[in-house]
């Protein structure tokens, strides 16, 4: 056999060996982009599902304000007795989404018996306050999402 037959085969083996390099790393790039993509998924799930449960929260608190807008006097088990609910316009608002709206509930705790705080206009979380360097009677309640 001549020297220049056997280089022949040899690059033939070698462009082979380089394919099947090329050929795998495509296999581990593509298994990569999949894995993300679901990591991904999820966490954008998960986001949604946290930003329904503030959501139900949040229905929880505008409950609240009607309700206590029109009171003057608050038992502590009142939200056993009125209860909070989710209203129907969850369902609208939610219909494009990922969230199941007859899985969201909302809940309160026990009114507290209340106590006098003075809002103090120093704290930069009172800035917008209205009632800053006031004394205010004020209940605490916890509500659940």
């Amino acid at each position: 056999m001549k020297k220049s037959e056997q280089q022949k085969g040899s690059i033939l083996v070698i462009a082979m060996v380089f394919g099947l390099l090329l050929i795998a790393s495509s296999g581990v790039l593509l298994h990569y982009g999949l894995s993300e993509k679901s990591i991904n998924q999820r966490h954008f799930l998960r986001l949604e599902a946290q930003a329904a449960s503030e959501a139900s929260v949040e229905y929880g608190f505008a409950q609240l304000l009607k309700q206590w807008s029109n009171q003057t006097n608050f038992a502590s088990n009142e939200l056993q007795k009125n209860p909070l609910t989710i209203p129907n316009s969850a369902k609208t608002f939610f219909a494009s989404s990922n969230v199941d709206v007859t899985s969201m509930q909302v809940s309160g705790g026990l009114v507290g018996d209340g106590k006098w705080v003075y809002i103090d206009p120093r704290d930069p979380a009172n800035l917008l306050d209205p009632q800053k360097q006031k004394r205010v009677f004020t209940r605490d309640v916890e509500v659940y999402g």
